[in-house]
């Protein structure tokens, strides 16, 4: 009976650690191809804001990345934040926090899409200006100290997308 108890034990601990690992293995990750189809996974992965590979292989052909969008002190775009609302740039931009989930944006230069929502995330791709994309979730609204002199700004994940 202690054998088993002891076994149990054992095994309940070693459930414990291969959960943290896989948690820091996701985080570490960044945003890659889901490992399978369980529910849970994704559900998981969702949560901490990526997927998981056991091969952590980037999703460069998705068209999937996090992109950053800013909005300047006048209004406008800044160097930073060169996305906005499709269809046609009328010079001033709605705030981070008025963007809503499905709405397309254009580029007005080249916007670097990158697995990571942060300036040093590797970049998986590049969207041209004048292409557009599609807002799939917005992922991290930056505060006010975090914004040199923009008036709003934030990580938003996004999908390439037609522009109408």
């Amino acid at each position: 009976m202690d054998r088993i108890s002891s076994f149990i034990k054992n095994l309940i601990a070693l459930i414990g650690l291969l959960t943290l690992l896989f948690a820091a293995l996701i985080k570490l990750g960044d945003t890659v191809k889901p490992i399978t189809d369980s529910g849970a996974i994704q559900l998981v992965a969702s949560w901490l804001g990526v997927a998981f590979d056991p091969f952590f292989r980037p999703r460069y052909s998705s068209g999937l990345g996090f992109a950053y969008y800013e909005v300047g002190a006048n209004g406008g775009k800044t160097d930073d934040g060169q996305l906005a609302p499709a269809p046609a740039y009328t010079g001033q931009l709605p705030s981070y926090q008025d963007l809503v989930v499905g709405q397309v944006l254009v580029a007005l230069s080249d916007v670097n899409l990158r697995l990571a929502p942060n300036s040093i995330g590797e970049i998986s791709q590049t969207i041209k200006g004048n292409e557009c994309v599609k807002i799939v979730s917005k992922f991290k609204e930056l505060a006010p100290a975090q914004l040199r002199s923009a008036k709003s700004g934030g990580w938003l994940q996004v999908v390439k997308s037609s522009c109408s």
